[in-house]
């Protein structure tokens, strides 16, 4: 193994352009698939981390009774997946507004009469509830005979649920590319070096060399192109990622808006496919060259 190995460097050195290039369009690749698969891992958490944290307002009907109110509150404790139920009467919520508007809050005192109905703040449960089963839940609720309709965001969280599977998607598809167009380049590369070496090939077949002796350097030399320009495009990511996160504050860093960085799984399923590119131009190159 380790003269395979000697071999494949010697080739590599020999052949640092057409190898150069081959190890940046990888690069490239992993560059554009690692930098999608950042936005959708920070997007995921940011969508995981809002979802713990939203609360559902629940308002009633004008004129509903203290014990439909009452009646209500059992109801909703009674869903799964509601962590709290506070009732907020409407001259709280009145209060509650002024406090809110603070300097502006004398717009409100030539009022009648308070426009604001009796409400419920619902809290979820935190990390057991998603974003399908939190419109299952105000489902539930909007049909109690008490509630006059329910709010949660619904339409904020489901523009960011698109978005997310938007880049999802594109990631995806740009990856697929730029992995097949990398691994089309590798295995040009690679079946250029054999053209060039075409006479020393034959001479190794002539001396009764096999096939095994005679792939096997090709074969590590596609792997560590692969490696090497996986390696290289999650450098160029991680070095976007410090970037951006220097950008931020100190305050944002530590709170909900802290970027992650991609897991170590990510990191080793990248490098894999990468060196997984690489093998795989250099045996189709192979199968077309021994074939001829």
């Amino acid at each position: 193994m380790k003269s395979y190995i000697m071999r494949a460097l010697r080739d590599i050195n020999d052949n640092r352009f057409l190898n150069g290039v081959a190890m940046l369009t990888v690069a490239l690749s992993v560059l554009i698939a690692g930098a999608f698969l950042l936005i959708w891992t920070n997007l995921n958490h940011w969508m995981t981390a809002s979802e713990s944290n939203i609360r559902i307002m629940v308002y009633l009907k004008d004129g509903s009774t203290e014990a439909q109110s009452q009646d209500t509150t059992y109801l909703i404790q009674g869903v799964d997946g509601v962590q709290k139920v506070q009732f907020i009467s409407r001259s709280q919520a009145l209060s509650e507004f002024k406090v809110q508007l603070k300097h502006q809050a004398s717009l409100l005192d030539g009022l009648r009469e308070n426009p604001l109905p009796d409400s419920f703040d619902v809290e979820l449960k935190k990390g057991a509830v998603r974003l399908n089963q939190i419109e299952s839940i105000a489902d539930q609720i909007t049909r109690m005979p008490a509630v006059e309709s329910v709010e949660y965001g619904q339409q904020w969280m489901e523009r960011f649920a698109n978005l997310l599977n938007l880049f999802r998607f594109a990631g995806m598809i740009l990856g697929g590319i730029f992995f097949i167009a990398s691994g089309l380049i590798v295995a040009n590369t690679a079946r250029l070096v054999l053209y060039s070496r075409r006479d020393e090939v034959e001479i190794m077949r002539l001396v009764g060399a096999t096939d095994l002796f005679i792939k096997m350097p090709f074969y590590i030399e596609g792997m560590i192109q692969g490696a090497f320009g996986g390696g290289i495009g999650l450098s160029a990511v991680y070095a976007t990622y410090m970037f951006m996160s220097s950008k931020l504050t100190s305050d944002m860093v530590s709170g909900f808006w802290r970027i992650h960085f991609l897991s170590i799984e990510s990191i080793g399923i990248i490098i894999g496919c990468s060196t997984g590119i690489g093998l795989i131009g250099c045996f189709l190159s192979m199968k077309q060259f021994f074939r001829n």
